[in-house]
Formats: structure tokens, sequence, C-alpha cells
């Protein structure tokens, strides 16, 4: 009987080592940041232009996992939105120049450029201050806006 004993130690010193190291790992604390981004978004109370002179008053607009999912006024607010109330808020539909030189003139650019320390890469200029290159131009800008863009990176 004692031999029996000694024989079941290891397995039970086994099973509670993996059992504490199970309940450790649970309980350690997470590094780095938690991922809790909403899926779902209702925009609420919203006027929405669908397109030039087609306006919608008190809309909502679904958007789920960054696709629109539903848009107009009436559109029911999913249970598992998150609800943002945007009265006095327009959304329209838009495109975003990624790659503009709007409002920065290539001379202006080039003359703050050849100030200051040089980096290996041309296109790293640490001395130049982009906000004080841009100069709004209203020509231009209505251009863009007819060609149906909303905002530039420049």
């Amino acid at each position: 009987m004692q031999r029996h004993a000694l024989s079941v130690l290891p397995a039970l010193a086994l099973w509670l080592g993996l059992c504490t190291q199970a309940m450790a790992e649970g309980a350690a604390p997470v590094i780095g940041l938690h991922e809790n981004t909403p899926h779902v978004t209702a925009l609420t109370g919203v006027r929405l232009v669908r397109s030039p002179g087609v306006v919608v008053e008190g809309a909502t607009v679904v958007v789920r996992d960054g696709w629109i999912e539903a848009a107009g006024a009436g559109v029911a607010v999913p249970p598992d939105a998150v609800v943002r109330n945007m009265a006095g808020k327009t959304i329209y539909p838009a495109f975003i120049d990624l790659f503009s030189s709007y409002g920065v003139s290539k001379e202006a650019a080039d003359k703050a450029a050849a100030l200051g320390s040089r980096s290996w890469n041309p296109a790293v200029r640490p001395q130049l201050k982009a906000a004080t290159l841009f100069k709004a131009d209203s020509a231009a800008a209505g251009s863009f806006r007819k060609a149906g863009f909303a905002a530039a990176l420049t």
C-alpha cells in the first residue's frame, strides 16, 4: 500500500504544477495595448448630403467594420452599435488626396529644404515647417471640391 502511494506522488506533483502554471498565466497582466475598438458605430442626427442637391436632415449612418452599412432617414440603430450623436454635423461622400502639393509651392519647399542639415534620406527635412509654407488657394481648392475631394494631405 505504501508503494502505491509513492508512485502516485510524482503524478500528483506534475498535475499541481501544471494547474498553478495555468492559473498564473491567466492572472498575468497584459503587456501592450488592449483591443477595444467598436466594430459598429451609429452616427445619429446628421445632415447627410447623398449627392449634390440631395440632402437628408436628421439621418443615421451605420458603420460596421469600417464599411457604411446603412445611411438615411429612418435607419434603425443596431443593438450592438456605439451611438454618437452628431447633431449639427454634415456628412457627405468625398475623396481624400493623399499625394498633393496643394498650398505649398515647389519653390518655397525647395528654398526651405536648402536650409539646415541634410539627411541620408532627402525626403527627411526636420528643419522644414510645412505650416509656415502653406498658403491657401481658393481657386485650386474650388477645383479640388468640384472633382469630389474634401481633403488633401499636403
